[in-house]
């Protein structure tokens, strides 16, 4: 087996996100069980909360740093109302 990298107290937390560089390009989301498990949980709960209601979870990247991974509920005309994600100008409300 080889040598461990990150301390054990950093593998639930293990998650990358990589978004879409261009229209219908693939996006993708490696990380270890755990992280992948906090990720589902995560959407689970936000999937019960209101319109524009945000569940946070912490993760943590290869480089040691730590990040929130934010999950919001968006209906139909929620969704037409948010900017392209292929834009520079990335303002949600």
């Amino acid at each position: 087996m080889p040598e461990k990298i990150w301390p054990d107290a950093f593998l639930p937390k293990l998650l990358l996100v990589y978004g879409q560089g261009w229209e219908h390009g693939d996006a993708q989301i490696h990380g270890t069980s755990d992280a992948l498990r906090r990720l589902g949980e995560a959407c689970i709960v936000a999937s019960g909360k209101p319109e524009g209601h945000s569940v946070s979870v912490d993760m943590m990247a290869t480089d040691g740093e730590g990040y929130s991974v934010s999950i919001t509920t968006r209906q139909e005309h929620g969704m037409a109302r948010l900017p392209s994600h292929y834009c520079q100008d990335r303002t949600f409300d």
